[in-house]
C-alpha cells in the first residue's frame, strides 16, 4: 500500500512537472512567436525601405544619366553649330573671292576690248575719239612697248588738237569773237598743258578775257606767267597784255607806267609801235 502511494505521489509529481514543462514550453512558444512576428515586421520594413531606396536610386541614376546625356548633346550641338558657322564663313569668303575674281576678269575683258578699240582709233588717226577712249582705258596690263606706243600716240594727238584749237582761237580773235576765242584757248590748254606754246596760249586767253570784261581773271593769268623764269622771252608781250588789262580796268596810270617799262626794256620789240600808240591814247585821255 505504501508502494502504491509512493507511485501515486511520483505520478502526481511527474504530472506537475509535465504541466510545468507544458506551461514553460507554451510560454517559450509564445515568446518565439512574438520574436518571429517582430522579425517579420522588421523584415517587411527593411524590404519596404530597400524598395524605396532602390526606386530613389533608380530615379537618381536615371536623372544623372539624362543630365549627362543632355550636357553631351549640348556640347555636340555647339560643336556642330561652330563647325557650321565656320563652314558658312569660309563659303561666304570664297564666294566673295570668286565674285571679285569674276569682276576682275570682266573688267579685264572690257578693258582689253577698249584697248583694242583704241588701237583701231590710233591707226585711223581719230584724235578726239582716241583721247577720250584713252582716258577710259584704266589699268590694263599692257607690255612696256604697247604702253609707250599708246602714250606717245595720245600725246601727239593732244599736241595736234591743242595746236588746232589755238589756231581756231586766233581766228576767232581776229574776228573779235572773244567768247569763242577764250573757249578755244581753254580747250587747247586742257588738251596739252606741257605744250611749248602753253604760255603763248595763256597770254592769248588773257587777251580774250580783257576784251570780255574779265580783266581781273586776265591779270591773274599774266601775273602768274610773269613769275615764271622760262617766260622771259615773252616779257614784251606780257607787258603789253598787262597794260591792256589795266586799261580795261580803267587803271590808266598803272597802264601808262607798264607801257613806259615795255618801251624802255624792249625798245626793238615788235610791240613797240603799238605800245607808243596806246601810250599816246592814254595820255590823250588824261
Amino acid at each position: 500500500m505504501h508502494d502504491v502511494d509512493e507511485e501515486i505521489r511520483e505520478i502526481k509529481k511527474e504530472i506537475i512537472e509535465s504541466r510545468g514543462l507544458v506551461i514553460k514550453t507554451n510560454n517559450l512558444t509564445n515568446a518565439l512567436s512574438a520574436d518571429i512576428k517582430s522579425i517579420a515586421k522588421r523584415q517587411a520594413g527593411y524590404e519596404r525601405a530597400f524598395s524605396f531606396n532602390s526606386a530613389a536610386a533608380y530615379v537618381l541614376f536615371a536623372g544623372l544619366a539624362f543630365v549627362g546625356l543632355h550636357m553631351a548633346y549640348d556640347v555636340r550641338v555647339r560643336e556642330a553649330k561652330a563647325a557650321k558657322d565656320a563652314v558658312e564663313k569660309r563659303a561666304g569668303r570664297l564666294k566673295r573671292e570668286v565674285d571679285q575674281f569674276r569682276a576682275q576678269i570682266d573688267q579685264r575683258i572690257a578693258a582689253e576690248g577698249r584697248a583694242e578699240t583704241l588701237y583701231g582709233l590710233v591707226r585711223e588717226k581719230k584724235r578726239a575719239e582716241a583721247i577720250a577712249m584713252y582716258s577710259k582705258l584704266g589699268n590694263v596690263e599692257l607690255s612696256r612697248v604697247e604702253a609707250a606706243f599708246l602714250r606717245d600716240a595720245i600725246d601727239t594727238f593732244r599736241s595736234e588738237l591743242a595746236l588746232q584749237a589755238y589756231r581756231d582761237g586766233l581766228d576767232h580773235a581776229r574776228a573779235d569773237r572773244w567768247v569763242e576765242a577764250a573757249r578755244a584757248y581753254k580747250e587747247a590748254i586742257d588738251l596739252d598743258q606741257r605744250s611749248p606754246l602753253a604760255a603763248e596760249i595763256q597770254i592769248a586767253q588773257a587777251e580774250a578775257f580783257s576784251n570780255m570784261d574779265r580783266a581781273r581773271e586776265a591779270m591773274v593769268i599774266l601775273q602768274r606767267l610773269q613769275g615764271q623764269p622760262e617766260n622771259r622771252s615773252l616779257g614784251d608781250r606780257l607787258l603789253m597784255e598787262v597794260a591792256q588789262a589795266h586799261i580795261a580796268l580803267a587803271e590808266f596810270e598803272v597802264a601808262r607806267e607798264t607801257l613806259r617799262s615795255l618801251l624802255r626794256r624792249y625798245p626793238r620789240s615788235r610791240y613797240s609801235k603799238d605800245a607808243r600808240e596806246l601810250y599816246q591814247s592814254i595820255v590823250g585821255r588824261n
